[in-house]
């Protein structure tokens, strides 16, 4: 089989829970794998990958009251890059001195990307976000500027990709034959689930609202049970439960919940298409990838999206899921057989088994 160096974002979890995912499945098809990533992905790697997982710096997003601040992320991003860049390049030459990889997989990672090409690696990118910029997508929403600066940070993050595996719950067009369009793909441990309706509403804010705008917004609905996560804290007001997060209570909660709040993240997404739960997203301000999600859940039937956690979008979202739901047979549901299939495809185009 192959050795395989795998560049994982830091920002969020839906990077580090789907390499989780795929970095398994490649170790037991009897390749050879190391991991270069930060923040959350390193945390949430080490412990499962063990010495297989290295250190790299990361770029990322800053926020001024829960909205991504443009001018202070990329002011701040360029200001580290050229200190970043030199770092991680050392970090990557030591590591493929050893290691001596014969392809590269990314997940919105870019220093593992720039290093391949300059090496003449193979490049296979995995993710949701080159929907933006390798997809013909139509009904695109409106915000025109921050979709050219979406657009315009995705390109340079895997640039020079080989191929590009995009990961969609709706049809698209790709726009060219190095694009492979791929349903999304869930962890074994969603998977296992059994969902159930236990009668709640869970909500999951991990960025921008504040505990007591969002208790205030479900103090209004004393006849609804909640359970929220995302204050780190565990506590009981009525009908309201706060609890500290953990990857398994989260899923056992997320079984058997009725609906969901969150912002509009393509893995949580996801893992609510598979088990069946209705959705209301609060896309983040500034991400444009999120903002297309939530529209396009809301186009499907699959769930509404709102600007932010009110009384009135709270009211309409349960209203939505007393009704009968119609979802649109478009829909594109997890389906981790044929993700694989198409990664194996891939990685056989560029010249390299990896046994999938």
């Amino acid at each position: 089989m192959a050795r395989i160096l795998y560049g994982v974002a830091g920002e969020g979890y839906g990077h580090c829970t789907r390499a989780d995912l795929i970095g398994q499945r490649l170790l037991d098809a009897g390749n050879e794998l190391r991991f270069v990533c930060f923040g959350k992905a390193l945390s949430y790697l080490l412990p499962r990958f063990g010495d297989r997982v290295r250190h790299v710096s990361g770029m990322g997003f800053r926020y001024t009251k829960g909205r991504i601040d443009r001018w202070r992320t990329f002011w701040g991003n360029l200001f580290c890059l050229g200190v970043i860049a030199r770092e991680n390049m050392v970090v990557l030459r030591e590591l493929a001195a050893r290691f001596g990889p014969e392809l590269v997989l990314t997940d919105f990672e870019p220093f593992s990307v720039w290093w391949a090409w300059r090496n003449g690696i193979p490049v296979i990118s995995i993710d949701n976000e080159h929907l933006l910029t390798h997809c013909v997508i139509e009904g695109m929403p409106p915000g025109r500027f921050d979709r050219i600066v979406a657009r315009t940070i995705t390109s340079l993050y895997s640039f020079k990709a080989s191929i590009y595996v995009v990961l969609s719950f709706f049809p698209a067009r790709t726009r060219g034959p190095d694009v492979l369009l791929s349903p999304p793909v869930v962890r074994p441990a969603v998977q296992d689930l059994n969902p159930t309706d236990g009668g709640y509403v869970l909500l999951y804010l991990s960025t921008g609202q504040q505990r007591s705008d969002c208790l205030e917004v479900l103090d209004g609905f004393r006849q609804t049970r909640f359970i929220v996560y995302g204050f780190d804290e565990d506590a009981r007001f009525g009908n309201l439960v706060l609890k500290r997060w953990s990857v398994e209570g989260f899923l056992r909660d997320l079984a058997a919940c009725s609906g969901v709040v969150s912002s509009a993240g393509f893995s949580l997404i996801s893992e609510c298409i598979a088990l069946r739960k209705p959705m209301l997203l609060l896309p983040v301000p500034g991400q444009y990838e999120q903002l297309v999600n939530a529209v396009f859940v809301e186009r499907l039937g699959l769930g509404i999206w709102s600007k932010r956690l009110a009384r009135s979008s709270l009211g309409h979202f349960l209203d939505f899921m007393a009704r009968p739901r119609v979802v649109d047979p478009q829909v594109i549901g997890p389906d981790n057989r044929r993700f694989f299939a198409l990664l194996g495809q891939a990685a056989e185009r560029v010249g390299v088994t990896i046994g999938l």
